[in-house]
């Protein structure tokens, strides 16, 4: 955990380069900044402009090819592998764009999976579920399969699953993409409930402009560099 003073994230000249063939592709170059513990933030940027790269190397789903990344005070390059798992499992939650929910699990199982290796009782396992379910308002479909749930009642589904282990950071891609106005605005409830009520660090890659209004911060990125950054609970490039 982070002491109280202490960002959540913080990204130290972080470049992240691909192989691509021949050709060397250079995902983010030299980005560094620092979001508060506690604070709602998005990155926006066009196609391509590294926002999902962002997300991946808070999540330690990737690894920079220079600089560090330090998520609630570890510094996820040097974990040993079975650290790095628990870091996974415990520390933050993953909304991922595809959602990825499994179709032959039902909606509570789906939201089951990160408590999986978790040592508790069976009891508090469902406490737990059935409480981040209701938490996105989906009570009435939890024994119910992914085909049979709407685009946004999926969404709020794997939301769910992104809560349900008690992270201190929450990653969010383009949570919003492909809804509707009405149901876009839930989602971010949800998102800003989770930093404003429980105090968890949320990063939104996000092309969708109302999602700037619940955000305590922003980071707009293009061609892999941040062009700019708004707010008082994000800093870098000198600020």
């Amino acid at each position: 955990m982070t002491a109280l003073n202490e960002p959540a994230i913080v990204f130290e000249s972080v470049t992240k380069s691909y192989k691509k063939k021949e050709e060397t592709v250079t995902a983010l170059d030299c980005v560094s900044f620092t979001v508060d513990k506690g604070a709602l933030v998005a990155i926006v940027g066009p196609s391509g402009s590294g926002k999902t790269t962002i997300l991946n190397l808070t999540a330690a789903l990737d690894f920079p090819t220079q600089g560090s990344v330090t998520v609630a005070g570890v510094g996820i390059s040097k974990l040993a592998k079975e650290d790095l798992q628990k870091f996974r499992n415990e520390t933050v939650g993953v909304i991922f764009q595809q959602f990825f929910l499994i179709d032959h699990l039902t909606v509570f199982e789906n939201v089951m999976i990160p408590l999986i290796p978790r040592s508790m009782p069976s009891a508090e396992k469902s406490k737990r579920i059935l409480g981040a379910i209701a938490q996105v308002g989906l009570e009435s479909k939890s024994g119910r399969l992914p085909s049979e749930l709407s685009g946004g009642e999926v969404q709020r589904a794997a939301i769910a699953r992104g809560i349900v282990g008690d992270p201190s950071v929450l990653l969010a891609d383009e949570p919003t993409g492909n809804l509707d106005v009405k149901r876009g605005l839930e989602i971010m409830d949800i998102l800003a409930m989770e930093s404003k009520e429980k105090g968890k660090t949320v990063l939104v890659a996000t092309h969708d402009l109302r999602v700037l209004d619940k955000a305590d911060g922003i980071i707009y990125l293009e061609d892999g560099r941040i062009a700019k950054i708004e707010g008082n609970r994000v800093k870098g490039n000198g600020r």
